[in-house]
């Protein structure tokens, strides 16, 4: 094996530009110019870097370091996806790794893993437009539990939570199989900020399961209430969704907020049913948003801050 630290690319947007140098565990982000491709695209960068290990590349034939590299790649940002989905789902903002797709295409990067005992710092700079002197970030105060989604003060940049590396330790050192079943929900949460606006039907959907990924080993009794029998494949689906909430927010959960969650979970079961198949008023990308629009929204960011605040509790109660 051979030891690389591994540079990749990450958007943010425009307006939520990384304000300085963050050191997590082994993960360094830091922050990137504004770039005339940003201005167009209406996105601002930061890298995250970190030390891994791969296969050899050096001296091999070049069909073997060709296959070597393609498979560090994969290595490296594989690793890199899942610690932005859990930085996305802590800071409550759309990140993701750098990527241009449309239809059966798609444009990955900057990215690159690099020898560390032949890095060259120089050479990164120039390829991800790092900036110059950059300062040590500072950290944003929240409490917790937090049901505020945006502060003011921190509208145009983008600031680390005092306890992420607290939350950060804490998750990489669970047992894998809960570790993997918080990161999945993360992902899910991830792709719901970033298609908030355009797909927000599909939002909807990928919050609900984010709460269905972390209650997925939790028993089910396999009790009917409607036969008042035992069905084989009843899985009290809505039963463990609204224990999420009862665990992680309040227990028993007002009665406003028990009748949110029902309708929103019924939303969640139209749109399956309805809007993915091409129906319904939500029905495909949604490019200017009208009065028909507004209420569903403030639904889809109501249940958004009380996904987020589930999961952070959940895993503070760990």
């Amino acid at each position: 094996m051979a030891k690389y630290i591994a540079y990749i690319s990450c958007d943010a947007t425009f307006f939520n530009q990384l304000e300085g140098k963050y050191s997590i565990l082994k993960y360094t982000l830091e922050p990137c110019k504004i770039t005339e491709r940003n201005q167009h695209r209406g996105t601002s960068n930061f890298t995250i870097s970190y030390e891994f290990e791969g296969l050899p590349e050096k001296g091999l034939p070049d069909n073997e370091r060709v296959h070597n590299s393609f498979i560090n790649k994969q290595i490296a940002i594989e690793e890199a996806k899942i610690f932005v989905a859990w930085f996305s789902t802590a800071v409550r903002r759309p990140l993701d790794l750098s990527h241009v797709s449309f239809g059966g295409t798609q444009e990955f990067g900057p990215s690159g893993h690099y020898l560390v005992e032949e890095f060259d710092r120089e050479i990164v700079k120039r390829i991800f437009h790092l900036k110059e002197d950059i300062k040590e970030g500072t950290y944003r105060k929240v409490t917790r539990p937090d049901y505020k989604s945006v502060i003011k003060k921190d509208v145009h940049i983008l600031r680390v939570p005092e306890d992420f590396s607290k939350l950060s330790k804490k998750l990489y050192s669970l047992p894998t199989e809960i570790q993997e079943k918080f990161f999945d929900s993360c992902l899910s949460y991830q792709f719901a900020l970033i298609n908030s606006l355009r797909l927000p039907s599909i939002s909807l959907v990928a919050l609900v399961n984010v709460v269905e990924s972390i209650m997925r080993d939790r028993y089910s009794s396999g009790y009917c209430e409607d036969t008042g029998k035992l069905c084989p494949h009843k899985r009290d689906v809505m039963k463990k969704f609204r224990t999420f909430f009862e665990e992680n927010l309040q227990y028993p959960l007002p009665e406003d907020k028990r009748r949110f969650l029902n309708e929103v979970y019924q939303n969640r079961s139209n749109i399956v049913h309805e809007t993915l198949m091409g129906s319904g008023p939500f029905r495909g990308p949604i490019y200017l948003g009208l009065a028909k629009d507004i209420e569903f929204k403030d639904q889809l960011h109501e249940f958004e801050t009380l996904v987020n605040v589930g999961m952070i509790n959940w895993l503070n109660r760990l």
